[in-house]
């Protein structure tokens, strides 16, 4: 497919505010010693160090845990570790590296100098790598210098970039008064536009489009573009390069165009809902000192968005928090040692407000929200409190039997079909670390 080049401008017309205003949250008691049966528990591979050899006959595994795992650190490093065989394998040695939102692959980017040595070219090479299992799916030049991946395809390949500098203290996003986006997959380059403005992209719509690319990529308007304090959400249109405003997730006869003011901290996709779920800090009035106060930003892939509430007792506005998503079910932990959750179907049921229906203290106060991992089932809770353990919650919030680690001060959690793998400083479950000069503490655990 040839690369199609658009300028696209923004459309702005009636608005209705979704909710974003940090007045309110769910009147919620906290409970301390939830009624009802204990959940289902998950057995727990045991610590263990990497054997020399992958055992006889089948797929190699350790301790239940699958033979090809992947990783990643808070500064978005990549790795493998193949439990059985060969130990831990960089993904890509000296690249920027994300790992798509599904775990199902990863990104990577770097710079390369060409031409001239005394006036080279720069250009961003970008390569793709399947995840578990680290096959390489293909690697292209994007032929701009200094693009970075910021939107991944659920379900897909696609991966939207855009040119990004780090913004300034007080400011939400880097200054810049026009955007380039660029949508390509390891085929190579297929889409291309520069906006007017001071756009990010944020996730691609689930509907596509005549030419098989999705029909929509929702993006991140900042405003003032050139220093940002606010944002808002816009829909820019594959189909006929239009910036317009998204839909109400609860009322789909009306369009919203609120002002926002946020840091995103953490973010989950509910693939079964279509639904991605983001948790933000904002203030009142969009500056540094304004009131404080959170809430999770959701955007329905399939047009449509919606501000949650977050109740106070979980102290969000100033404490850091943590999200899940297992079956129907929205789980939100935060280092005050509570998590609440409510059901996902009740986002969009316009027959009652969503409300989160528990709050749980489950562990003291920590200085880091808890590792997360849910299951139709419930959610496991990892708090960084000093207990080398994990704390089991069912969908209803009754406390299920704890789990022991080898280890306190879990940073990743993730539920498998042959049990539960946890990691943290220095340590996992599933497989012992050497000394890696390029791995940082592991926060995230892409298994089949």
């Amino acid at each position: 497919m040839t690369p199609s080049t658009r300028r696209a401008t923004t459309v702005t017309f009636a608005l209705v505010v979704a909710g974003c205003t940090g007045s309110g949250a769910a009147d919620v008691a906290p409970t301390t010693e939830p009624g009802g049966g204990t959940g289902a528990t998950v057995p727990l591979p045991p610590a263990t160090e990497l054997p020399d050899a992958p055992p006889a006959g089948g797929e190699p595994t350790v301790g239940g845990a699958p033979a090809v795992l992947a990783v990643a650190d808070a500064d978005g490093d990549v790795g493998l570790v193949d439990v059985g065989r060969e130990g831990w394998v960089q993904v890509r040695r000296n690249w920027e590296t994300a790992m798509s939102l599904d775990g199902r692959y990863s990104v990577a980017t770097k710079q390369l100098l060409s031409g001239d040595p005394k006036a080279p070219t720069r250009e961003t090479i970008a390569a793709w790598d399947s995840l578990p299992d680290g096959r390489t799916l293909g690697e292209i030049s994007l032929g701009e210098p200094d693009l970075a991946p910021t939107a991944t395809q659920v379900g897909g390949h696609l991966v939207a970039f855009t040119d990004l500098v780090e913004p300034d203290d007080g400011v939400i996003a880097a200054p810049r008064a026009q955007s380039r986006i660029v949508l390509a997959d390891p085929d190579g380059v297929r889409w291309q536009a520069e906006l007017d403005g001071n756009f990010e992209p944020e996730a691609f719509g689930g509907r596509r489009g005549a030419d098989g690319l999705p029909a929509q990529l929702f993006l991140l308007e900042y405003f003032p573009a050139a220093a940002p304090r606010f944002y808002r959400v816009r829909v820019l249109s594959l189909e006929t390069g239009e910036v317009s405003l998204p839909l109400n997730l609860r009322d789909k006869t009306q369009q919203v165009d609120e002002r926002m003011a946020g840091i995103s901290r953490r973010q989950v996709l509910s693939g079964e809902h279509g639904l991605l779920f983001t948790l933000y800090r904002g203030t009142m009035d969009g500056t540094p000192d304004g009131e404080p106060y959170a809430f999770i930003h959701v955007l329905d892939l399939a047009d449509g968005v919606w501000c949650l509430d977050v109740p106070p007792e979980l102290e969000l506005e100033r404490l850091p928090g943590s999200l899940a998503v297992g079956g129907d079910r929205l789980y939100v932990a935060s280092a005050n040692g509570s998590v609440g959750s409510m059901s996902i179907p009740s986002i969009s049921d316009v027959r009652s407000p969503p409300e989160f229906d528990w709050i749980v203290e489950v562990s003291r106060s920590a200085e880091v929200a808890p590792a997360l991992a849910a299951d139709a089932d419930g959610v496991w809770v990892g708090p960084d409190d000093g207990a080398s353990r994990l704390v089991r919650l069912n969908a209803s919030g009754a406390r299920g039997e704890p789990l022991a680690l080898p280890r306190s001060g879990p940073t990743a959690v993730t539920v498998t079909g042959s049990g539960v793998l946890v990691a943290g400083p220095g340590w996992t479950t599933f497989a012992g670390i050497p000394d890696l000069d390029w791995l940082d503490t592991i926060a995230r655990i892409s298994a089949p």
